[in-house]
């Protein structure tokens, strides 16, 4: 059981590491435009990306997660002709579903500048962001392969080194005085550079063009089958991951659009610890699902209860200090978001816990199951956001994130337990609830009485807050010494373990 937890923690290292790296170097590149652009501006750019998004998520239709599937099922038989089918077929998927929406995006694009991004100024970065989502095909493609071989240095790099590219393009063409045409330009030449890449590491890993290719009808009926229950929650993923800054955009202001475009990125940062475990945890639980799946649900319920652990102090964190975050690194301008990033950070405890679900379902053959979820999310979000953001903006988005979070939570922790019979740690997710609400207490007490320079005041607090908030921990016994040498024991070296184990 705990050989299984440390594997996934200790695989999940490097992930984890590269993407906290790619979320950080997201956040300056935020930054930077926010300094740079007006607030206007930062909202349309922002506003044409997430509507950019939104359509070319569609361009797998669900088939990348059968495609990581089976190349991971294939890798194991070493049958490499298979693979590179597999490969040439997702590929083509992806370009054709492309073609499509790209025509008409074309077609439409000065009627959607003005009709729905009310500016002509959209036109230009509409149109160089269109053809910068051509080179995502080959990035979605490289990421799938790798992370089905647990190539997961490379799968990991991607996104860091393309947020590099894309910083330095755009620090670049700004000194050249490109203003707000910058970012889409430095998005296009980055994807262009990681594509070019990434296919020299694919190569270097795969012998793609050694393998002889066969026209192989009846693996790409395999994948279209596997995809066909996964191509509904594709789309609703999709249309979930930018609605609500779709909707803000055509509700209300770019200004709103602006705050909500950093308020959501700040949260989501949270985001990459599930992200880096899921990542390890998809191959792993098709493994566990079909030898052992006892050891499996031992180790989803002790993952569960840790990474409720780790995310409930740094949610309360963003919920305690929203307002200073937004200060320190955007500005007073987008002080107005605090509220929308307190809620949000709340809605991302949650979610965390999905992230982990949905790659558990599909990993383990339930493709059906987290449709159901996604479609369930889909029609409460859709409702909800068009409900509260034509009245409540920014903050009725916040409110339908954390009520849809919650539900997923809910109803794909059930499907698990049905199929994998773990057990949902309810009681330590309240205790540890609880535990972060006596140290949110402690937080707003301390920032009250004291009066220190505001970065010397922040530290004090953190240190005090989270000694009170690992006390509090240890002593409810909600995790122990003991699970702590045992998880170490199983991700530290061999050298460093005779004096620890």
């Amino acid at each position: 059981m705990t050989n299984y937890t440390s594997k996934i923690i200790k695989n999940s290292s490097v992930v984890f590491i590269m993407l906290i790296l790619a979320a950080g170097l997201g956040y300056i590149f935020r930054l930077i435009l926010a300094r740079t652009l007006s607030i206007e501006e930062f909202g349309l750019f922002f506003a044409i990306f997430a509507f950019l998004n939104m359509l070319y998520g569609f361009k797998s239709m669900g088939v990348g997660a059968a495609f990581i599937r089976f190349v991971g099922e294939y890798k194991e038989k070493k049958n490499y002709e298979k693979i590179k089918a597999l490969v040439i077929y997702f590929f083509l998927i992806q370009l054709i579903i492309f073609g499509l929406i790209s025509i008409i995006l074309f077609s439409f694009s000065k009627y959607l500048t003005l009709n729905y991004f009310k500016t002509s100024k959209a036109l230009l970065p509409f149109i160089i962001l269109n053809v910068a989502f051509f080179f995502s095909i080959f990035v979605s493609t490289f990421r799938g392969f790798f992370q089905a071989y647990q190539k997961t240095e490379y799968y990991s790099s991607i996104e860091f080194i393309q947020t590099l590219a894309a910083i330095i393009i755009t620090l670049i063409l700004l000194k050249f005085g490109f203003d707000f045409l910058a970012p889409p330009y430095a998005y296009l030449f980055s994807f262009v550079l990681v594509s070019f890449l990434y296919f020299f590491l694919f190569l270097k890993v795969f012998p793609f063009f050694k393998t002889r290719f066969i026209l192989d009808l009846p693996i790409l009926k395999k994948l279209i089958a596997f995809s066909v229950p996964i191509i509904i929650g594709a789309i609703a993923s999709s249309v979930i991951s930018s609605e609500d800054t779709v909707l803000l955009t055509y509700f209300r202001s770019l200004k709103e659009v602006a705050l909500y475009s950093v308020a959501m990125p700040t949260v989501n940062m949270m985001r990459y610890i599930p992200k880096a475990l899921s990542v390890v945890i998809f191959p792993i639980s098709t493994q566990l699902y079909l030898k052992n799946v006892k050891r499996l649900s031992a180790a989803l319920t002790q993952m569960y209860k840790y990474l409720f652990i780790l995310m409930v102090p740094l949610a309360f964190l963003i919920f305690s200090f929203s307002k200073e975050i937004l200060n320190i690194f955007f500005g007073k301008n987008f002080a107005d978001a605090a509220i929308c990033m307190s809620i949000l950070s709340l809605a991302m405890i949650f979610n965390t816990i999905y992230i982990v679900n949905q790659n558990i379902l599909i990993g383990t053959d339930k493709p059906k199951v987290y449709v159901k979820a996604l479609f369930i999310e889909a029609i409460i979000s859709t409702l909800l956001d068009l409900i509260l953001i034509p009245r409540y903006g920014i903050y009725g988005a916040a409110v339908t994130a954390l009520i849809s979070s919650m539900c997923l939570l809910l109803v794909t922790s059930i499907e698990i337990r049905k199929h994998i019979a773990n057990e949902i740690p309810w009681q330590p997710w309240i205790k540890t609830i609880l535990v972060g609400i006596t140290t949110v207490g402690l937080v707003y007490f301390l920032k009250k009485i004291i009066e220190l320079n505001i970065y010397l005041k922040l530290g004090i607090i953190l240190i005090i807050a989270s000694i009170f908030y690992l006390f509090q921990i240890f002593l409810i016994k909600l995790i122990t010494l003991k699970e702590i040498k045992k998880i170490l024991c199983g991700v530290i070296p061999e050298k460093f373990k005779k004096n620890i184990c």
